[in-house]
């Protein structure tokens, strides 16, 4: 019988000697993203349903995210980029 200590392991293994040392923060960091952006969709009661092999809207999504963060609306219609 495989005890759930033995399954844990196995999964640290995979990430701890598999990937480059720098690459297994990345990937932890990548799932508690994941888990904040699960638990707001939870909360704000948004069905959690994947883009399957559609990247488009992935990368809508990011260009978004880096111009909001990238520019300030001066006045309307006008955007200053920040340097």
């Amino acid at each position: 019988m495989v005890s759930l200590f033995s399954i844990l392991q196995s999964y640290l293994n995979c990430i701890f000697y598999l990937f480059p040392p720098p690459m297994h923060i990345v990937l932890l960091q990548v799932r508690e993203v994941r888990s904040q952006l699960k638990d707001i969709m939870v909360q704000q009661r948004m069905n959690l349903i994947s883009c399957g092999s559609d990247w488009d809207i992935i990368r809508k999504c990011i260009c978004a995210a880096y111009f909001h963060q990238a520019a300030k609306l001066k006045v309307p219609a006008l955007w200053v980029f920040l340097s």
